[in-house]
């Protein structure tokens, strides 16, 4: 008996000493899902074996490189160490959406899970994701096979770097929540798109993309709560075989700020409409802006403020260096009150706005501008405009197609434009005969292909990312000539991404001293460039001093700064205020923060690809792959002036000159955001599109950022705040009149 307990006791502590086997969890395997991304479809695919994944890999080439590409680039890793879902990267929240999303389906596949709806416990459930600025709350309702309904909330996302006490406020307070604007069409039109589809392989709402991935986050958490399966809400909605056609006087391309101006004044004149937007909203930019540029409107007049046309003419062409196409600019300042005046009285609520005043010289330009009398930023109110005045078109029995892609236009055997071909979201075909067309499909500025091509580099953009250049490419195909297609608008400014692993304030940290004005700022060259304080002289001419460094810049700091800055903040340097720069998301500091941790954080954004690291200035440059020479050189020169305290390069405020002194050094990667291009075709004084004969192209017509290029120099924005959001109001009016009376004849 004994040595039977025995033998016992030692198969028990053999079996013991065995590894435990996992349970099987997958089927071993490659297994792919896709799911839309910022800039095009995202593909994640993983490899299993029975209890682990093995590799994921992630391809989404439309990404931007420096937001959704470093998602694309890190998340694999991420995933793969926690072996299952991440939080997504900050900054990049789209891009991480749909990695995340296509990472769960494939996981799904990965699990064989039937696709055959498991049966949900009927009841309401809730999620909450993160959008674009905000988080959305969608509250779902299921039966045990179906879903029944879809609640959104629009609830803020708190930013601890928001400081009250900061006149700018409003804009990153704006930027908390999901905008109101682009939200309204998702709870509009996303959550019954789901429920008649019972799917969530729906496409996305074009233009609020961040909030769609959100809303379809939220329902499969909610159908994974109710103990459901994703997969079996996951079939794909197929495109409609269907066709439509519309006979009309006048089609509009573009709802955005020109193409609503131009469809409410042309159906205000008795014209037939069609108006073809992308997206599921009207207004554009400029619904979202504080206002125009506008001289002598009656509002005005009547308050007794006149504007000096001549003498802005004048200043215009001079800070232009006469290479705008004077005569329309002319036009454009006369027409531009009128333009105001026709707005107010088609339900639009204008102000007189305060003029512009040269920050350099002090000149008062002599502009009486107007602007909206609501905030346009967080609210609807400004939005709800531009909706009653595209709403004219339906009074006239018109037509507005939204979520609807304009891709070709028609001309007969003389070259005159007689159509529109389209194609709506659902797959239909669309056709549209008429007499003419206006084109404001606002720029280029969401497409990295044309942005090469004309600029020579890409940006950043903070705007509307529907504006690919549709409009400004089918006038190119049917003859079209450019006009100073190479200008942006910058004003805003960011690094190049928010490392992960750290608190708000601290991922914060990064961009309190990238937008500094006692560090020094330097480009690809190793050369100084700005005054680093120029912001708190202009806006505009600090945006273009960034932007004209390409796709970034730097900012540049010692670890003899950093230990100064680690206890007293950049206060300990000499800034006494906090830097005075637009950003939405990311916030400047306030002087006297004090940054224990910034070598840790500078570090993780070192491994992130954010910044970088040298123990020399050689070794910087090397790691940056740029001339080490000239950055040496360049930093010698700045110390030089430092122990001086006089800039004797750019006049920067001596109070601010900060010797940079011993390593090792970091430079933090910078981005000059840009609203959109300011180039596009040439047109004449009636808006014609014109070739490049000069001769105008018969029945065509382009409006706001699609022809805006006849204003400016082909460079940049300047300090004559609103002449773009102005243009497209008052271009916008003029092509609807010039376009109905050549209908009429």
């Amino acid at each position: 008996m004994k040595r039977f307990l025995s033998l016992t006791l030692v198969a028990l502590m053999l079996i013991s000493a065995l590894p435990v086997l996992a349970e099987a969890v997958y089927q071993p395997g490659l297994y792919t899902a896709t799911q839309p991304g910022f800039g095009g479809d995202v593909t994640v695919t993983i490899e299993t074996d029975e209890t682990s994944i093995l590799s994921v890999e992630i391809a989404g080439d439309g990404e931007t490189e420096q937001i959704g590409g470093r998602a694309v680039a890190q998340m694999s890793g991420m995933l793969m160490d926690a072996q299952g879902k991440v939080d997504g990267l900050s900054g990049a929240t789209v891009t991480s959406g749909a990695i995340l999303a296509a990472f769960d389906a494939a996981l799904l596949q990965a699990k064989g899970e039937d696709v055959q709806a498991a049966a949900m416990v009927p009841g309401t459930y809730t999620s909450s994701n993160k959008g674009f600025g905000g988080y959305v709350v969608t509250t779902v309702e299921v039966s045990e096979d179906a879903i029944v309904s879809i609640a959104l909330e629009n609830t803020q996302c708190e930013n601890p770097n928001i400081d009250e006490d900061d006149p700018m406020k409003s804009y990153p307070l704006a930027m908390t929540f999901e905008t109101p604007q682009f939200f309204r069409g998702v709870e509009e039109r996303l959550p019954a798109r789901i429920i008649e589809n019972q799917s969530v392989a729906v496409d996305t709402i074009t233009g609020a993309t961040a909030s769609s991935l959100a809303v379809l986050a939220g329902v499969k958490d909610c159908i994974v709560q109710a103990g459901g399966s994703v997969a079996a809400f996951s079939a794909p909605v197929p495109k409609l075989d269907a066709t439509e056609e519309y006979d009309c006087d006048i089609c509009v391309i573009g709802g955005g700020t020109s193409g609503s101006i131009a469809s409410g004044r042309a159906a205000d004149l008795g014209a037939k409409v069609v108006l073809i937007e992308k997206s599921a909203r009207v207004g554009g930019c400029g619904s979202c802006s504080s206002g125009p540029m506008a001289l002598n409107t009656q509002a005005s007049l009547e308050a007794g403020n006149f504007s000096n046309q001549e003498e802005l003419m004048k200043e215009w062409m001079h800070i232009t260096h006469w290479y705008s196409r004077g005569s329309i600019m002319n036009m454009f300042l006369e027409e531009s009150g009128k333009t105001i005046d026709w707005m107010n009285e088609h339900g639009f609520q204008m102000r007189v706005g305060r003029g512009n005043v040269d920050p350099f010289t002090g000149k008062d330009y002599g502009v009486i501008s107007s602007g909206y009398i609501v905030d346009s930023k967080p609210t609807l109110d400004v939005n709800n405009m531009y909706v009653a005045c595209v709403e004219q078109v339906l009074d006239n029995g018109g037509s507005i197609l939204y979520e609807t892609r304009a891709t070709r236009l028609i001309t007969d055997d003389t070259g005159a434009v007689t159509g529109v071909e389209a194609v709506k979201d659902d797959g239909t075909a669309v056709k549209v005969n008429c007499k003419a067309v206006i084109i404001g499909t606002g720029g280029y500025a969401a497409n990295e292909e044309m942005m090469y091509k004309y600029i020579g580099h890409k940006h950043r953009l903070f705007g509307l990312y529907q504006n690919v250049g549709d409009g400004i490419n089918m006038m190119l195909d049917v003859g079209a000539a450019t006009c100073n297609l190479d200008a942006v608008s910058t004003h805003v400014v960011d690094v190049w991404g928010e490392p992960t692993g750290f608190d708000r304030v601290e991922a914060n940290m990064p961009f309190g001293l990238l937008s500094s004005y006692v560090l020094m700022r330097f480009n690809d060259r190793g050369e100084r460039f700005m005054p680093e304080d120029a912001t708190t002289i202009d806006l505009a001419a600090a945006g273009n001093y960034l932007s004209g460094q390409g796709e970034c810049f730097y900012t540049l700091v010692s670890q003899e700064q950093l230990d100064k800055i680690k206890e007293g903040g950049l206060a300990a340097l000499g800034q006494d205020v906090r830097a005075h720069v637009v950003e939405y998301v990311a916030n400047p500091v306030k002087p006297d923060l004090t940054m224990p941790n910034i070598n840790t954080i500078l570090d993780a954004c070192v491994e992130q690809g954010l910044a970088y690291k040298g123990n020399t200035l050689e070794e910087l440059a090397d790691s940056m792959g740029i001339y080490g020479e000239q950055l040496s050189r360049t930093v010698a020169k700045y110390d030089a002036m430092c122990e001086k305290g006089e800039d004797t390069q750019f006049y920067k405020n001596p109070n601010y000159m900060a010797k940079i002194g011993e390593g090792p050094y970091y430079a933090i990667t910078g981005v000059a955001v840009i609203y959109g291009t300011l180039g596009g075709v040439d047109v004449n004084d009636k808006i014609q599109v014109l070739r490049e004969d000069h001769t105008p192209i018969k029945g065509l017509y382009a409006v706001g950022l699609d022809s805006t290029g006849v204003l400016y120099d082909g460079v940049a924005y300047n300090a004559i705040g609103g002449t773009a959001l102005g243009w497209a109001m008052t271009s916008g009016r003029l092509a609807a009149e010039n376009a109905y009376a050549d209908m009429i004849g």
